[in-house]
């Protein structure tokens, strides 16, 4: 049994990246771009880290109440879509 934490990929990501975290993680992942099932218990679930703007796919009423940590990455697309705006503005 290994002592490094671990962590569950949920969705399909770079091949590097799942060697990156092997070295610091015991991962299992799956690299179909499909939702795992949503009955899956995850009973040692602490954190669920979302690779996008929102956490509207996250279930926060629930994890808020079994104590999970949700992270999201907010304003990562501000400027772009900014700057795409004023592109179309200028067409």
């Amino acid at each position: 049994m290994s002592s490094k934490p671990g962590v569950l990929v949920e969705r399909a990501i770079s091949p590097e990246v799942i060697t990156w975290l092997e070295h610091h993680f015991d991962v299992e992942h799956k690299q179909a771009d499909e939702a795992w099932p949503r009955e899956l218990q995850l009973r040692k679930l602490k954190i669920c880290a979302n690779m996008a703007v929102g956490c509207n796919n996250f279930d926060v009423d629930a994890m808020r109440r079994k104590k999970v940590l949700a992270t999201n990455a907010p304003d990562v697309l501000t400027d772009t879509t900014a700057d795409f705006g004023f592109a179309l503005l200028h067409r």
